[in-house]
């Protein structure tokens, strides 16, 4: 559990936790940037981040999969970055750069969605991690992800998968809209109707 992580690396408890799922698609491999229709869904598998807030603009993140910590400034993407903390730290620049309100944190980070394996665990790293960074700089901890992201000047869950996006496209992954939308919008039960052009989407239920 990150919780334990967290104790067991800061030898603090954590303010919160932050838990983004991954995606299996139903309908519509590679045409989300083909501007077509897609029909993805959540699945049970999650990442969790565990983090407090800074007083400063520095992250520093350990990776359960990666067994190591990094540590960096808010803005700043090292090139001395493993490739997973590229996505975290490039998260947290284009958040910074859009305006979005960040905090520093430290922070660890679980996933059972498997690397590599067609789950989008990197859309769920990227939208966990963003969670947390707008916790922390509002510090209340146990704030809903609408409630932050009205605090933070009316932004939207939209608004939050097209940063977490570009974050992606910085790292070198040139994905299209799906995975971040539904990682951020999908409920439970339902699977995700989106068209791609103008980002429209339709619940549709998986009991019929």
């Amino acid at each position: 559990m990150p919780q334990t992580s967290f104790q067991k690396h800061f030898q603090a408890d954590p303010l919160a936790v932050s838990v983004a799922p991954g995606r299996v698609n139903l309908i519509g491999e590679h045409t989300d940037y083909n501007e077509g229709f897609v029909l993805p869904m959540n699945v049970e598998r999650a990442t969790r981040v565990a983090f407090r807030r800074r007083s400063d603009r520095r992250v520093r993140a350990f990776s359960e999969h990666a067994r190591e910590m990094v540590e960096f400034v808010i803005g700043e993407v090292p090139a001395s970055l493993p490739g997973w903390a590229r996505y975290v730290a490039n998260v947290a620049a284009v958040l910074a750069e859009r305006k979005f309100p960040v905090g520093g944190l430290d922070a660890t980070i679980a996933s059972t969605v498997p690397v590599g394996g067609g789950l989008s665990s990197s859309a769920s790293l990227e939208a966990s991690m963003a969670a947390a960074l707008l916790a922390s700089a509002d510090g209340a901890g146990r704030r809903s992800l609408d409630e932050l992201l009205a605090a933070g000047g009316n932004r939207t869950r939209a608004d939050l998968a097209m940063a977490c996006q570009a974050a992606e496209h910085r790292v070198g992954a040139l994905c299209g809209i799906m995975d971040q939308y539904v990682v951020l919008h999908g409920t439970e039960g339902h699977a995700l109707l989106i068209d791609c052009r103008s980002l429209e989407t339709k619940s549709v239920p998986l009991d019929g």
